[in-house]
This record gives structure tokens, C-alpha cells and sequence, in this order.
């Protein structure tokens, strides 16, 4: 029975011991500014009480640019966001942002607004999240970010800041 033991303890250390799943975790922000613009030939539905249109915004971050992941770029195998926020501004009186869209290379994370309009400082902001892309989604070490959506008026101009709070893994 003593032996059993000590073959079981070193049977536990062993695969313990063996295990090849060191990953380190960083975590950090990945900040993006699209400004945007939204013409009248962009209508999507003319219906005449409730007519919208739709906009559409692309930029590319490059992970070497981000402090946090230049020393992993080659070890990286997953990131995940498991939250964003998102701030408009410029927005006039009577302007809404029906819907946005962000999509990171194949993920998207839909979010619906309704009457989304200016507050008094200027800004309204959503949070939420979720996304996570394979090694293949960043192996050039670039993510491209879209946010596309549609509005109750046409022409408007307003930015939207998004922020990315990702987790990064890395194989040590």
C-alpha cells in the first residue's frame, strides 16, 4: 500500500512537473478614435417617418505599437476582449445613433442604442463586450477594428472613441 502511495505522489509530480501550459496573461487597452461621417446618398430605409442611414469607419492598431504586448508578439497565441466602451461625440439636438457595429478582423460584437443623442457634457458612452480571436486573426500583428451603424439623420459628422480592453496569452 506504501508503495502505491509514493508511486501515485510521484506519478502526480511528474505530470505536474510536465506541464507545457505556461501563459502569461497581459492585459491592457487598445484605444481607437474614428471620425465619421454620414451622408444622405447612405440611406438604408427611405421610410419617410423613420428614414436611416448607414455609416461605416475602419482603422488598423498595430500591436507593436502597444507597450504592454511588443515583448510578446511572437509568443501570442489568443486575445480576447471581455470588455469596451464606447464614446460618441458631436452629436447635435436631435441626432441618434440607431445602432453600432464593431467588428475585430471575423468577430463582431453587436450593440443596439436607441436614441443614443448628446448629453450635456457633449458625450454619451456604452460598455460591454466580448470577442476573442485565434492566432490567426492578428499573425501580421495588426488588428483591424470596423464600426459601422446607422443614424436617424443625414448629412452628420460625430466621432466615436472606442476602447478595447483586452487580454492577451502568451506561451512562455
Amino acid at each position: 500500500m506504501k508503495q502505491i502511495c509514493i508511486l501515485l505522489s510521484f506519478i502526480s509530480v511528474f505530470l505536474y512537473s510536465c506541464k507545457d501550459d505556461d501563459t502569461t496573461l497581459i492585459k491592457t487597452e487598445l484605444p481607437f478614435t474614428f471620425s465619421v461621417n454620414v451622408s444622405e446618398s447612405s440611406v438604408v430605409n427611405s421610410d419617410s417617418d423613420n428614414p436611416e442611414y448607414s455609416f461605416s469607419s475602419s482603422k488598423t492598431y498595430n500591436l507593436s505599437d502597444n507597450i504592454d504586448l511588443k515583448d510578446y508578439l511572437e509568443q501570442m497565441n489568443s486575445i480576447y476582449c471581455p470588455f469596451f466602451e464606447i464614446e460618441l461625440s458631436g452629436l447635435n439636438e436631435g441626432e441618434n445613433v440607431n445602432t453600432v457595429t464593431i467588428a475585430a478582423n471575423e468577430s463582431n460584437a453587436t450593440i443596439t442604442t436607441s436614441n443614443f443623442s448628446i448629453s450635456e457634457s457633449g458625450a454619451s458612452s456604452l460598455m460591454g463586450g466580448y470577442a476573442g480571436f485565434g492566432k490567426e486573426s492578428f499573425s501580421d500583428n495588426k488588428i483591424t477594428v470596423t464600426v459601422s451603424g446607422t443614424t436617424n439623420k443625414a448629412p452628420m459628422d460625430f466621432n466615436i472613441n472606442l476602447t478595447l480592453q483586452i487580454e492577451a496569452g502568451a506561451q512562455k
